[in-house]
């Protein structure tokens, strides 16, 4: 009989002895909305660069834009909505015509968006705030072809804020769609691009 207790009180010692040898698992990371806001921050502004250097991928590839993306561009009373698979062909459509210009007319366009994030939560973000679009060339200086709002709407994804959806809504410049040599065309930017 002292011998089977013995025994069973040794089990019971080693199976806590054992419990206490497995590593304790990794806490989540802890939310930091000082942290989270400027990843959002610097997602919005990495999209606004690769609108200015005609980046595709910075403005709309697989690590920028989230599954189910839809761009949604109100213009001149009419609205048009676009996936991501149409808004990269547009994109890619029009990539040697803007290679080209920006090289041969020395073409600029620059994205001034003042953005505020409206909503974030651990899981989605939303940014919105007015623009402005400037574009110049070796024949025209520089001017504002067009102005309006625009809304990013953000989800965390498990490396990065990804867009899911964006409302681009132009409120008219110099070049609005209804008197714009072509109709609308990736995010609706570049109307000075031929």
């Amino acid at each position: 009989m002292k011998k089977r207790l013995a025994i069973l009180v040794a089990l019971a010692v080693m199976t806590v002895t054992l419990a206490g040898c497995r590593p304790a698992p990794t806490p989540p990371t802890p939310w930091d909305d000082t942290v989270e806001r400027q990843n959002v921050t610097e997602a919005v502004n990495a999209w606004v660069n690769g609108v200015e250097a005609y980046d595709i991928d910075a403005m709309a590839g697989e690590s920028v834009l989230a599954a189910g993306f839809q761009l949604r561009i109100e213009e001149a009373g009419e609205s048009y909505t676009k996936d991501a698979d149409q808004l990269r062909a547009e994109l890619a459509a029009d990539e040697d015509a803007q290679k080209n210009f920006r090289s041969n007319e020395n073409y600029i366009i620059e994205l001034r968006y003042d953005s505020s994030i409206v909503e974030i939560t651990p899981s989605v973000a939303r940014v919105a705030g007015p623009f402005k679009t400037y574009e110049s060339c070796v024949r025209v200086p520089r001017y504002e072809s067009d102005h309006g709002q625009i809304v990013i709407e953000l989800e965390k994804g498990s490396s990065a804020w990804k867009i899911t959806a964006m409302t681009i809504k132009f409120e008219g410049g110099a070049a609005t769609k209804s008197i714009g040599p072509k109709p609308i065309s990736g995010f609706g930017f570049y109307k000075l691009v031929p």
